[in-house]
Parts: C-alpha cells; structure tokens; sequence
C-alpha cells in the first residue's frame, strides 16, 4: 500500500470516483484497485472506531479477484485509511484547489 500512497501523493496515478461517494477506484496496467471506507458512526475519519477499509483487486474483465477488509481495530487499518484519504484528495484534486485559492488571495 505504501507504493500506492506515494503514487498517489506525486501524482502519478489519478483516483475515479466509482458510484458510491466512499469509495475510490484506480487503473494500473488493465487491473483495477479500489479502497472503500464504511462507518456506521458519525463522527470523522480520525475519531471512528467502528469503521472498515476494504482493499479490492479487479482484474481487466472486472472481476475480484481479491479482497481485503480491515476493521479499525486491526493493524494495517491506518495505512489503509491513509490510502483512502490520499485517493479521496486525488479525486477531489485538493492540492490543485488549495493552489488555486491561495493564488487568489
């Protein structure tokens, strides 16, 4: 996952929304991997503790071919959440938007 974070920091790869709003999906070389984070609280991201990240691997006829989720309680669930928040940013181009609004102060 940490290729996958530092890809996604230096623009390398670009993050599509897929139809749900918490979840995000990349190509590399005709596979897709997607991040999905699911709550059942409503407080934020960093305050949950009844939340799952789920890593997904589709292969280029769209079928998973793996699967993984990490509930909050479980080591790897932060690099997990650290994926999730870096694919949302990239989908959402924040770094772009903050460029743009402090140009225009």
């Amino acid at each position: 996952m940490d290729k996958l974070i530092d890809a996604t920091k230096e623009n390398r790869i670009n993050w599509q929304q897929t139809s749900r709003d918490n979840e995000y999906q990349v190509e590399i070389n005709g596979y897709s991997i997607a991040v999905l984070y699911v709550t059942k609280s409503l407080f934020t991201i960093d305050l949950d503790k009844t939340a799952t990240c789920t890593i997904t691997l589709i292969n280029e006829d769209g079928v998973i071919v793996d699967s993984c989720s990490i509930p909050s309680n479980e080591e790897g669930f932060e690099t997990a959440v650290t994926l999730y928040k870096e694919a949302k940013r990239s989908f959402y181009k924040v770094d772009d938007v903050l460029r743009e609004l402090t140009d225009s102060i």
